[in-house]
């Protein structure tokens, strides 16, 4: 368990904005947010235009092992 000061963390990350080709926007090292997939089977009576459709709805992602590797915490905790 790690234990992380948020103000020192969020005065301290890098928050330069990239987008890849495929549409992926990345925040700094540990940040992706990209459309969700799918095939749209289960929704096909939403219009893939509709902000309903839940092909259009949004993932965030971190990259939680890179972060903890990358991060020194206040306090460290291990069995």
């Amino acid at each position: 368990m790690h234990l992380y000061d948020m103000k020192d963390l969020l005065d301290n990350l890098d928050y330069e904005v990239t987008i890849s080709g495929r549409g992926v926007i990345r925040i700094g090292k540990f940040i992706t947010i990209q459309r969700k997939g799918g095939n749209g089977v289960h929704s096909t009576h939403i219009p893939k235009t509709s902000l309903a459709h839940p092909g259009n709805n949004l993932q965030v992602k971190m990259k939680v092992g890179t972060f903890v590797l990358d991060t020194s915490p206040i306090v460290a905790y291990g069995p």
